[in-house]
């Protein structure tokens, strides 16, 4: 069901973005392809709209864009490059004839970066300084290379975004039905989740401290080795950590939680909520409702 809804939610963007929801004329492309490609300087500032695929090279020994598109369809793009910025957006609603592409070879990487709209973003090379990211719309990114100290995410829509390396801080913000996967290390996280988004931290062994607000339907699924949580659940989130150290769990609604915990647990717990937990934690409870604390069977 959930892929369904997915794919209908993608379809709709996809025919607004397109089709031309606000009822003005889509321009279609010729099926002559043309390329353009210029030095848009050191950019600071990065920010696209529409429908795009994106590479982009942060490691380059020298600043290049590269844009891929219909002939016709080129004269109808807003493209504003200088003073640190580079902006590629469409002035009317467009249809291409092939996935239009935009590729970017970098000297350094942007320190902001906002994609809207129906983008493909691929990441190659190492990301070292901190970043800030905003996507919006059914963007899907790949981002494997960080080895940075800070990133701030901002994520809403249908996006699906991997990213993974090591970062010394991250604070994230998912919405919509986002789907967010990090792949690696992250010293310590701020989450915020809401409505049926998802976040999934893999194969983290050097977590300090994680900070992590869920609700709605959201999910999130923490595995390696944390420090220390705090979590806050409400409406119907899910959420599974292994393992921590130690952990501050509130929960109200109907959410559900699996931890593992080995030395300290505190729990406050409302509603129809549920916590499943393992280890031989110090355990502080307070319940009220029908909240319900367990200890997994071994």
């Amino acid at each position: 069901m959930k892929k369904q809804l997915f794919a209908l939610a993608l379809v709709t963007a996809a025919g607004c973005f397109l089709a031309g929801c606000n009822g003005i004329a889509v321009i279609t492309g010729n099926g002559i392809i043309t390329e353009k490609t210029f030095d848009p300087g050191d950019i600071s500032r990065l920010t696209t709209a529409g429908y795009w695929k994106i590479t982009l090279d942060p490691n380059a020994d020298r600043n290049q864009c590269t844009i891929v598109i219909d002939e016709n369809l080129l004269e109808e793009l807003a493209i504003k490059s200088g003073s640190g910025r580079l902006q590629v957006t469409p002035l009317h609603n467009l249809r291409p004839s092939r996935e239009p592409q935009l590729r970017l070879q970098l000297k350094q990487m942007p320190e902001k970066l906002n994609f809207s709209g129906i983008s493909n973003l691929e990441v190659t090379g190492k990301i070292t300084r901190e970043t800030e990211w905003s996507f919006s719309g059914s963007t899907t990114a790949s981002i494997p290379g960080f080895a940075a100290p800070e990133i701030q995410l901002q994520a809403s829509g249908i996006s699906r975004l991997t990213l993974g390396g090591n970062v010394e801080k991250a604070t994230v913000s998912t919405s919509g039905s986002t789907k967010f996967t990090f792949n690696g290390n992250i010293g310590e996280l701020h989450l915020e989740q809401s409505g049926c988004s998802s976040a999934t931290i893999r194969d983290c062994e050097t977590a300090r401290k994680m900070t992590v607000h869920s609700s709605g339907s959201s999910n999130f699924t923490f595995s390696g080795n944390l420090q220390e949580l705090f979590m806050e659940q409400s409406g119907c989130s899910n959420a599974a950590v292994r393992s921590c150290e130690s952990a501050e769990i509130q929960l109200s609604g109907s959410c559900t939680a699996k931890l593992d915990a080995a030395r300290q647990l505190t729990v406050r717990a409302g509603g129809a909520s549920q916590l499943l937990y393992s280890g031989s934690p110090e355990l502080q409870v307070h319940t009220s409702g029908s909240a319900k604390i367990k200890k997994q069977k071994q």
